[in-house]
């Protein structure tokens, strides 16, 4: 018996399905692709009208599509034993060809809303948690927030006992990221749930083994189908990342310096963010340079489709004998199924080379003094009043 899709004695029939309202249709080819790093999961599958019309998805239906959900399912064995919800989301774009008689449907997941919804709106007195609650809620989502502290910090700038955080022309996907990085996180929608989570949450490995020959006439093993390596110089060249804050209901001025070791001339930069304390801009100069650091080593697997991987998993690469034996983190995985093809996925995954870790120095001042190394003398003015003509109350010039 001829030998199938992931070896075997037994054929096995990768199949993919398209389910719209309860109706579970097959689909000729599929494919999905799950991002780790901030941008949305996507997918894109091909059925013929002759096979869509039983469920009630005619030419018609195709061609004057309402705006529906859908859910993209795989499975990598004829009887379905290990079937996998892929993702659930919205379908953008169904293209039909009358040639063929078949349509093209692209879509994307539930967080295509967050960027395309822009905030007026000031948060007063409340924490991270509170704010993706209120997020998740807007755009119909379930929220499942884990913080590394407790309800995280308060959001935005602190005068008095009052705190705020005011988003002006900013959308919600860039208001998740903010957010991410003060708090150390990670944020993504996974079917109809917004996760938000400490970057380094460990959900599982996906080891991938690389055997070199032993003579000049054996063959290489591996337990996948190709392996590409690349390492980009800029990335392994010194970091060194600075964040200052001028804290005004504090009266201090906070800094850290993140810096990692490597090859060559130093990167530096400099940033700066107003109304973030010690412990915010120390973890924020450590994000902002491991995330440039990470460019340096680049994977590229391809392998049969295995259902089980998953984006929030480490790579773990071994066998080759190089510095890329290491764990990476994954990137984006891609799942195809073509009837002509079978089931493949690939996947991508970027880490700074093993030992490149980060180390940060701190430092503030003001408060009761203007001079950093003086004495405590006089205290720092906060910022004047506005003119009450320009709260709309009475006095100043009148236009």
């Amino acid at each position: 018996m001829a030998s199938g899709i992931g070896g075997g004695s037994s054929v096995r029939y990768p199949r993919i399905w398209l389910e719209i309202n309860g109706a579970r249709m097959p689909c000729i080819s599929g494919s999905v692709h799950r991002s780790g790093k901030r941008h949305s999961d996507s997918f894109d599958c091909e059925l013929a009208i002759t096979e869509t019309e039983q469920y009630g998805f005619g030419l018609a239906e195709w061609t004057d599509f309402d705006p529906q959900d859908a859910t993209v399912i795989m499975s990598s064995a004829a009887d379905g034993s290990d079937e996998r919800e892929m993702i659930t989301g919205s379908i953008d774009m169904p293209a039909v060809n009358l040639r063929e008689m078949t349509v093209s449907v692209q879509g994307r997941d539930k967080s295509a809303s967050l960027g395309e919804k822009q905030r007026q709106e000031k948060f007063s007195n409340q924490k991270t948690t509170d704010i993706v609650q209120k997020v998740a809620k807007d755009h119909k989502l379930t929220a499942q927030v884990q913080l590394p502290d407790e309800g995280g910090e308060y959001a935005g700038k602190q005068y008095d006992e009052d705190t705020a955080h005011l988003i002006l022309n900013r959308t919600d996907w860039e208001l998740l990221d903010d957010l991410a990085e003060r708090e150390g996180c990670r944020w993504y929608v996974d079917g109809k749930t917004l996760y938000f989570e400490p970057d380094d949450q460990n959900n599982g490995s996906y080891d991938v083994v690389w055997q070199p020959p032993g003579t000049a006439e054996a063959y290489t093993v591996a337990n996948v189908l190709d392996i590409a390596l690349k390492r980009n110089m800029g990335a392994a060249r010194p970091i060194k990342h600075s964040v200052s804050s001028v804290h005004h209901r504090l009266r201090k001025v906070f800094k850290a310096e993140a810096s990692i070791p490597g090859v060559g001339d130093v990167l530096a930069y400099q940033d700066n963010h107003p109304g973030r304390n010690q412990k915010q801009v120390e973890r924020l100069a450590k994000a902002r340079a491991k995330s440039i650091a990470r460019h340096e080593l680049g994977v590229v697997i391809k392998a049969v489709g295995d259902l089980s991987v998953d984006v929030r998993q480490k790579l773990n690469l071994s066998g080759t004998g190089t510095i890329y034996d290491q764990s990476y983190d994954i990137d984006g995985v891609d799942w195809v199924i073509d009837w002509g093809e079978g089931f493949g996925m690939t996947i991508q995954g970027k880490s700074a080379k093993q030992g490149r870790d980060v180390t940060a120095t701190t430092q503030s001042w003001g408060g009761k003094s203007v001079n950093q190394n003086g004495p405590a003398t006089k205290t720092v003015p906060l910022p004047p009043q506005r003119p009450a003509s320009l709260d709309g109350g009475s006095g100043g010039v009148s236009v």
